[in-house]
């Protein structure tokens, strides 16, 4: 464990902002000459780390480096230093989707529109990235509500790019093994199958589902992987019990394509931004994104998260992540969405 002034490298320590299954975190300063002083997160692994997962780091690293766009967190520096691996990366000023929704419930949905429109926006670059002139787009791989960072001045920022991919110049789709979080994850990505960026658009779809609904897209026992044939009728089953066909109509079939089974019929993230924006500018304006997540600061949400913590790749058997309060699969009232009637979550099927 580091103190608070010791030295890592050019930076120096200030205070520790948690610890995790892999490593801790820092808040820390990079120290120059005349006066040069930059405050930065470092995401630093147990020495007694594994060599896979000081690979995935560097993957990581490697990968999120490659992409600069403002709803990205950025990447500054890998390194070994004494033994110890490190990322120097962006000091994000917030708190996780997964928090805020902990926190503050289910937001407007001007709001959750705006989250998803940017982390689509943030996508869309990884997705199109390119190197050496040749196109060699980054799919995600482990999009979810704890990897989707809200700063207090209204950005949306994705990160932890530890399971990304890489798709070089023709290559369309890669192979890949089962990554990510399970109940985020698209039909094709559990089936080990080759994906693309349109498997992030799935997730994606998941994660805009949970914060107009309150509810996970899927939970216990019911995901892509145990329904197999019966997903897309799980998924349309899901839609329909939520209420958004009264409370949201114009959301319904931007979710309907998002969330389609068939990698073919859904959304790129340039279409689906879009999408998002079309509808977002017809609704009526309602409280600003950067107030909000203010507001859940300001009430004690601490601003250190997850998502620099998370093992950068899980056993099938963990593949799990609930949103607070929708996980239950018990009937119960959910937080109203917002202006609209309070809504009761439907009990999953085969439940009594």
């Amino acid at each position: 464990m580091l103190s608070p002034g010791s030295t890592l490298g050019r930076y120096v320590v200030e205070d520790l902002l948690g610890t995790g299954g892999m490593g801790s975190v820092y808040r820390a300063r990079l120290v120059g000459p005349q006066g040069f002083d930059k405050e930065v997160a470092l995401k630093v692994l147990l020495e007694s780390e594994s060599d896979h997962w000081r690979a995935s780091l560097a993957q990581e690293a490697r990968l999120s480096a490659r992409l600069r766009h403002r709803n990205i967190v950025d990447v500054y520096e890998f390194a070994e230093v004494n033994g110890m691996v490190m990322i120097a990366m962006e000091l994000v000023d917030g708190l996780s989707l997964t928090k805020a929704l902990k926190v503050g419930g289910i937001p407007p949905l001007t709001l959750a529109l705006e989250i998803a429109m940017q982390a689509c926006a943030g996508l869309s670059a990884a997705h199109g990235a390119s190197e050496g002139g040749q196109s060699a787009a980054i799919i995600h791989r482990d999009i979810k509500p704890g990897n989707i960072m809200l700063a207090v001045d209204g950005t949306v920022k994705v990160v932890d790019f530890g399971i990304a991919t890489r798709v070089s110049a023709g290559g369309g789709e890669v192979e890949q093994d089962i990554q990510g979080t399970l109940t985020y994850m698209s039909p094709e990505q559990v089936q080990t199958s080759s994906i693309d960026g349109r498997s992030d658009l799935f997730s994606l779809g998941a994660v805009l589902f949970a914060m107009v609904s309150g509810e996970s897209l899927f939970s216990g026992h019911y995901n892509a992987l145990t329904l197999g044939s019966k997903v897309g009728p799980f998924i349309q089953q899901r839609i329909d019990a939520s209420g958004l066909r009264t409370q949201a109509p114009s959301l319904v079939p931007i979710l309907e394509r998002t969330l389609s089974v068939s990698p073919g019929d859904r959304y790129t993230a340039e279409e689906l931004e879009d999408d998002l924006d079309d509808l977002l500018a017809s609704l009526p304006r309602g409280p600003r994104l950067r107030r909000w997540v203010r507001d859940l600061v300001r009430t004690g949400a601490q601003t250190t998260d997850s998502f620099l913590l998370d093992t950068p790749t899980q056993n099938l058997s963990e593949m799990t992540e609930y949103i607070p309060d929708a996980a239950e699969e018990e009937t119960t009232s959910s937080l109203p969405f917002s202006g609209l009637p309070v809504q009761t979550q439907e009990r999953l099927p085969g439940q009594s």
